[in-house]
């Protein structure tokens, strides 16, 4: 009797490979443990996904659309950022997926990065672009706040949070000096 494909079977894989990565990082994330915990095997996860890089690609994917969603309704660039801050610390392997050198290597346009810059001209004028060096700058802030966040006190936070709001203001207000010459 022939095997009948699993319509489903890609699906669980994917939610498989993102619980084990929540739960144990990108270590946890062997081919192997992923066809054992999706209840199929090794040859059968390779023939839907090439290696561990593409699973890992899928899963940045889908972390990048989940912030994408969470950021949407902002209706200022410091919501946008105070949204960011907020899911990361919130869903850190998330962040971890997001913040790896994996997103780099992908060479795809980021959904958050390109959301930003299209709301930062819709609110400022001009065009998506011209916004490039102070989604940078603000980037680069959350991406500082959210590591102190995650690794320092507690008793800590709300100092951290109160300068990410002060700065992410102050940058803001001056992003003129983040424009084009």
């Amino acid at each position: 009797m022939p095997r009948h494909s699993d319509p489903q079977l890609e699906g669980r894989i994917l939610s498989t490979a993102d619980r084990l990565f929540h739960r144990g990082g990108e270590k946890a994330l062997t081919m192997r443990a992923v066809a054992r915990a999706a209840g199929t095997t090794t040859p059968t996860l390779y023939q839907r996904f090439r290696n561990r890089e593409e699973i890992l690609r899928v899963l940045v994917q889908r972390s990048q659309q989940r912030l994408v969603e969470e950021t949407r309704p902002s209706r200022s660039l410091g919501e946008l950022c105070q949204r960011v801050l907020t899911y990361c610390l919130a869903n850190p392997h998330d962040f971890e997926l997001l913040s790896s050198d994996l997103v780099a290597k992908l060479n795809e346009p980021r959904p958050t990065l390109q959301l930003a810059l299209e709301k930062s001209a819709e609110w400022y004028g001009g065009l998506p672009q011209d916004h490039y060096p102070l989604i940078l700058a603000l980037w680069s802030l959350l991406q500082g706040a959210i590591v102190l966040l995650q690794s320092l006190p507690k008793r800590e936070a709300s100092v951290i949070q109160a300068s990410f709001t002060t700065a992410v203001r102050v940058l803001i207000r001056e992003r003129q000096a983040f424009a084009p010459r």
